[in-house]
C-alpha cells in the first residue's frame, strides 16, 4: 500500500456524507486538521430544506361543523348548448386536395388542374338547358303555326274550286247568252256602209267569241279553280 512512510489513515476517521474536501479528494482527514471544516457543499439536508415538519405536513381535515365552500354547480344544458352552437356555426370548409404532376415536385390543387368534378355535382346536370326548351317550344309554335296556314290555304283551295252542279249551271248560262248573241248578230244588216254598223257588228262578234272561249274551256276541264274567290271573306 504505497511507500513505507507513508501513514495509514485512522479506521474511526471514516469519509462521511458532505464532509470530503472537495470533487476527487479521496484522502481522509484526522479532526482539526486543516481542510476539515464543512465546506460550503457540506450543508446537511436539513440545513438545506429546512425542516420536514414545515413542509410536508397537510393542513388538517375540517371539521363538520366548519362552512365549507362548494363549487359552483351551473344549471346549463351541455347537451342542448354544443347543438345549438353546431346549428348556428358555419360549417367547415373541406381541405383542398393537392397534387404533384412533375418529376421535380411541383404541387398545385386539384380544383384548378381539372381534376375535380365540378360539373357532374351542379344542379342541373343531366338536364335539358333553359334556352334549349326554349328553341324546342319556338319550334313547336312555328310548325302549328305553318301546319294552321297549310290548312287554311287548303280549306281555301277547296272553297275556290268549282262544284259540278256550278259548273253546269254556268255552262248552261253561258249556253244561252251565246244564242242569244248569236240571235242578236244573225239579225244585223248585212250591209255595213256606216260606222256604227262596224262598231256594232265588231262588238258582237266580240262577244261570240268570248262565249265561246268561256264554254270551251268549261266544256274541256272538269275541275276548275276560281281566281277571285269570292268565299275568301267568309
Amino acid at each position: 500500500m504505497g511507500e513505507s512512510s507513508t501513514e495509514l489513515p485512522d479506521p474511526e476517521l471514516y469519509l462521511r456524507k458532505y464532509t470530503g474536501g472537495g470533487a476527487g479528494s479521496g484522502r481522509r482527514r484526522a479532526p482539526g486538521a486543516p481542510g476539515t471544516g464543512r465546506s460550503r457543499s457540506a450543508r446537511t439536508y436539513r440545513e438545506m430544506r429546512g425542516s420536514t415538519t414545515e413542509t410536508t405536513c397537510k393542513p388538517p381535515v375540517p371539521k363538520n361543523t366548519d362552512h365549507v365552500p362548494k363549487p359552483f354547480k351551473s344549471c346549463k344544458n351541455i347537451i342542448h348548448w354544443n347543438a345549438f352552437n353546431q346549428m348556428r356555426s358555419s360549417p367547415t370548409k373541406p381541405q383542398e386536395i393537392k397534387i404533384v404532376d412533375q418529376p421535380s415536385g411541383n404541387v398545385q390543387l386539384a380544383e384548378k388542374a381539372g381534376l375535380v368534378p365540378k360539373y357532374v355535382n351542379k344542379k342541373d346536370y343531366g338536364r335539358t338547358p333553359e334556352y334549349l326548351n326554349r328553341f324546342k317550344g319556338d319550334a313547336e309554335a312555328e310548325a302549328r303555326r305553318w301546319e294552321a296556314e297549310m290548312a287554311e290555304n287548303q280549306r281555301r283551295k277547296e272553297s275556290m274550286k268549282l262544284s259540278e252542279e256550278e259548273r253546269q249551271q254556268i255552262l248552261q248560262g253561258l249556253r244561252c247568252n251565246w244564242s242569244l248573241v248569236n240571235q242578236t248578230y244573225q239579225g244585223l244588216s248585212l250591209l255595213t256602209d256606216t260606222l256604227n254598223k262596224k262598231h256594232r257588228k265588231t262588238r258582237v262578234e266580240n262577244q261570240l267569241k268570248q262565249l265561246e272561249k268561256f264554254i270551251q274551256i268549261l266544256e274541256k276541264h272538269q275541275i276548275i279553280f276560281i281566281a277571285d274567290n269570292p268565299y275568301a271573306l267568309l
